[in-house]
């Protein structure tokens, strides 16, 4: 994912494997747009989405075909890629947000 993201023109890419390494990020430096995996083995990225929607940082779920974690409501209309990701998909995805 970090090589597509590097592919797309993000030169700097960060990857956060649990909730709290996110938010530890988060408060380091600033992001114009994040990639959230659903399922973090034990946890879900939706806190991660809340505080996103509160900063007003564009934001995509990515998820598996099994995922055990409905969207809440309130994340609904947050767009949802399913695995595996189509690299053109995801550019075009993201080109939208930002503009």
């Amino acid at each position: 994912m970090e090589n597509t993201l590097k592919k797309i023109g993000f030169e700097a890419v960060t990857s956060a494997p649990s909730v709290e390494r996110a938010f530890k990020y988060l408060e380091q430096d600033s992001y114009q747009f994040c990639l959230l995996d659903i399922d973090l083995k034990k946890e879900t990225s939706f806190e991660v989405a809340y505080f996103l929607l509160k900063q007003s940082i564009p934001f995509i779920f990515t998820s598996g075909y099994n995922s055990k974690h409905p969207i809440p409501e309130s994340l609904k209309l947050v767009q949802l890629l399913q695995k595996p990701i189509d690299g053109a998909k995801l550019e075009k995805l993201i080109r939208d947000l930002l503009n």
